[in-house]
Parts: structure tokens; C-alpha cells; sequence
């Protein structure tokens, strides 16, 4: 089983090497050439030389954790309050008009329709949002998350986050929605907040001043925190990368945020590698009916 993880992964980086040079220069996103390659390898529409994704999907989500563990720790929430109407009113609407706009596509379309009772709503809920990682990734790119549309769009999607996170605590009592289930899940995300910074005010500030002398204690000691938080999120049944995302935001205000954010890029590289790889390894054989759908999507 180890020899078999190690050769998926080395194939799984050299792919994403050989295909992320021709995308460079094409001036075309890296994660393009790394999905590429995950296909190239995979056994639907590849060669099948890495016959499962499982043995690197595990793996690569930790590079989901630390992208939204960095991308916490550059987020400056006075800047991000300046544009708080932008984002509530932006966050709110989108994803409103979104959910209304996907039920009346797929409203008249036969495949919605025959999948289930509630094939409508899911199809609706997932055209309403974002993909985090791959926005966060491109802005990063950029060097763009800095600026204001990129500090309204990061809002945006900590909504959409909410958004995601109010409808899966929801969707397995869509036929008997309470009020009670709707505040049970809010009130997890809060409790995972407010232990967050009630521990970033006053323990953790202690800690990092004793530790702060050696970067590489340093170091172990953010990514003991990011982890502990994703296992209290994982544990309130909230999403890994929510967790990832609070710890970060709990630290950003230290002085070593910007050391800790410099040392785990290079670790959170290599992951999402991984992480976009294994996702090429997933797409399946498409069928007609897939593709009309796409088409008419």
C-alpha cells in the first residue's frame, strides 16, 4: 500500500509538471494543467495508470486546509468591514437570484425532474455557489487579493460558506423544516467562532510569544492550531476548510502571521497539486445526457 501511494504520487507530480510548462506559457492557469493531468492518469478517460483516486484524495485535501489557512491569515477583517454592505447585499442577492434562475433552467428540463423530489433543490443550490479554492487560487495568482473587488468577492464567498453550511445541516429534513434546525446549525458555526477567538485573545498570544524565537517551533505550533480548529469543526459537523478559514482569521492580527503564511505556501503548493490531480482523476466517462445538460447549462 506504501509503494503504491508513493509511485501515484510521483506520477501525479510529474504529470502536473510536464503539462503546468506548455500552460505557462500559454499564459493559462496552472490548475488547468493539473486537472489535465489527473485525466491523462486516470482510469476513466486516461491511461489508467493510477487506477483509484483514493489513494491520493486523503492526502491532497490538506492542501485545501492550508490554502484556507493562508488565505485566513492574509485576510484583514477591518478592511473586509469597510465593504460589509457591499458583501451582505452582494451575498444575499447572489445567491437568492442564483437559486431562482437555476429552478427555472432546470425546471424544464426532463433529467432535473425524473432524478427525484428533490433534485430541483440541489441542482439549484450547488448553481448558486462558488468554488472557494478555485477563486482564492486564481486571486493569489494574480496577487489580487488585496484590492477591494477581490476583498467584496472573498465576502461573497464566506457567505456562500454560510450558505452551504445552513443547507447541509437542512437537506436531511428538507420535508420537515423547523426553526430549531436552522438555529442548531448557526449556532455551531458561532460556537466555532467564538472559541476561536476566545482563544486567539487570550491563550494563544502567550504562546506564540514564548515560541516566537524559533521559526520552526513557530511554525508546528500555527499549524498545531490549524488542525485543532479543523478537528472542532470537523466534530461540530461544519467543514474542514471553515475551520482552516477561522483559525487563520483568529492569527491574522499577530506579528508572525506573515512568516507563518511565507512557510506553509511552499507545503500548500504541493498539496493543492495533489488536490487538483485527484480531482481529474474523478471525472467520470461523460454521458449524453450529462453533456446535453452541460450544453444547455
Amino acid at each position: 500500500m506504501h509503494e503504491h501511494l508513493m509511485s501515484d504520487i510521483g506520477m501525479a507530480i510529474v504529470a502536473a509538471a510536464v503539462l503546468a510548462f506548455p500552460a505557462y506559457l500559454l499564459r493559462l492557469p496552472l490548475l488547468l494543467a493539473y486537472l489535465a493531468a489527473g485525466v491523462l492518469l486516470g482510469p476513466h478517460l486516461g491511461l489508467g495508470l493510477i487506477k483509484s483516486s483514493e489513494s491520493i484524495s486523503t492526502l491532497s485535501e490538506i492542501g485545501l486546509v492550508l490554502l484556507m489557512f493562508i488565505l485566513g491569515l492574509e485576510i484583514d477583517l477591518r478592511k473586509l468591514l469597510q465593504a460589509g454592505k457591499a458583501v451582505l447585499v452582494n451575498g444575499f442577492t447572489q445567491f437568492v437570484s442564483c437559486a431562482i434562475l437555476a429552478i427555472v433552467v432546470f425546471g424544464s428540463v426532463e433529467l432535473a425532474r425524473a432524478s427525484g423530489d428533490y433534485a430541483l433543490v440541489y441542482l439549484s443550490v450547488a448553481c448558486s455557489l462558488s468554488s472557494t479554492l478555485i477563486v482564492v487560487k486564481v486571486l493569489s495568482d494574480r496577487m489580487e487579493l488585496d484590492t477591494l473587488t477581490s476583498r467584496i468577492t472573498l465576502g461573497v464567498l464566506v457567505l456562500q460558506d454560510l450558505w452551504a453550511i445552513g443547507f447541509l445541516a437542512l437537506q436531511p429534513n428538507l420535508a420537515n423544516l423547523s426553526f430549531n434546525s436552522i438555529a442548531f446549525s448557526l449556532g455551531k458555526a458561532g460556537l466555532l467562532v467564538c472559541v476561536s477567538y476566545s482563544l486567539a485573545k487570550f491563550l494563544l498570544p502567550y504562546v506564540f510569544s514564548k515560541v516566537g524565537k524559533s521559526p520552526e517551533l513557530m511554525l508546528i505550533a500555527a499549524m498545531a492550531w490549524c488542525f485543532s480548529i479543523c478537528g472542532l469543526a470537523g466534530y461540530l459537523s461544519l467543514s474542514l476548510e471553515m475551520g482552516a478559514l477561522v483559525a487563520g482569521i483568529a492569527i491574522a492580527s499577530f506579528p508572525y502571521h506573515i512568516d507563518i503564511a511565507a512557510k506553509v505556501s511552499s507545503l500548500r503548493d504541493f498539496f493543492i497539486t495533489l488536490f487538483f490531480v485527484s480531482l481529474g482523476l474523478q471525472i467520470p466517462r461523460p454521458t449524453f445526457n450529462v453533456i446535453e445538460l452541460s450544453l444547455l447549462i
